[in-house]
């Protein structure tokens, strides 16, 4: 294909490039419609990416930002509607890592029914399985046999720890004393076999 013609000038070009870029078009497309339409060499074209990257970077940075504050506030006005709260979401989070499995079962130990449970111990069951248990060769109903799966504990914790920031790496102190080096004291025990082949115990402090 012939190459154009046209004239373009290297603020035109950096300013084509960067909006190329910022629309995700592919290098080697950019570089060909450029050297096409305006003549330009490959090597131009690459000195304009590399003044027009700063520009792009930018752009999409901004781009981000704009997304993100677009969707923290559509995230914002679902928690209002749905009351959702920091405070709420840990109160529902402490009720499963902090459940006492007795307050599951009657004073006489059997699993108590659904209408006996209470909000806190309905809020940690995942699930509740039924099935009657049966005279094998009769088929006759001896009872009734209930399975109840609890939500993980270790799970709540770890949310309850993200939460609060409980998993935050600790900063290490690395200057001693009124910003002296950190002094460090090993204590160690040798044992010396000396010549006449007695053993002498040395004890470090």
């Amino acid at each position: 294909m012939q190459k154009g013609n046209r004239k373009i000038s290297r603020e035109k070009g950096v300013e084509l490039v960067a909006d190329a870029l910022f629309l995700g078009t592919q290098t080697k497309e950019i570089v060909r419609n450029l050297t096409e339409t305006y003549g330009v060499s490959k090597s131009t074209v690459e000195k304009w990416m590399t003044a027009a990257r700063p520009t792009v970077d930018k752009r999409l940075a901004e781009a981000e930002a704009i997304r993100r504050r677009e969707q923290e506030a559509v995230i914002a006005e679902s928690a209002k509607k749905l009351h959702i709260t920091k405070e709420r979401v840990l109160e529902e989070l402490a009720k499963i890592a902090f459940f006492d499995i007795r307050k599951a079962y009657n004073v006489d130990s059997g699993l108590k029914s659904i209408h006996e449970l209470d909000e806190d111990v309905a809020a940690v069951m995942a699930g509740i399985e039924s099935y009657d248990v049966k005279e094998p060769e009769s088929g006759m109903v001896l009872g009734t046999t209930q399975k109840v799966k609890l939500l993980n504990k270790l799970t709540a914790l770890e949310a309850i720890c993200k939460i609060m920031g409980y998993n935050a790496p600790v900063e290490a102190r690395h200057t001693g004393r009124d910003g002296g080096p950190i002094q460090t004291e090993t204590n160690a025990t040798v044992l010396i076999m000396p010549s006449n082949g007695r053993e002498v115990k040395n004890a470090g402090n």
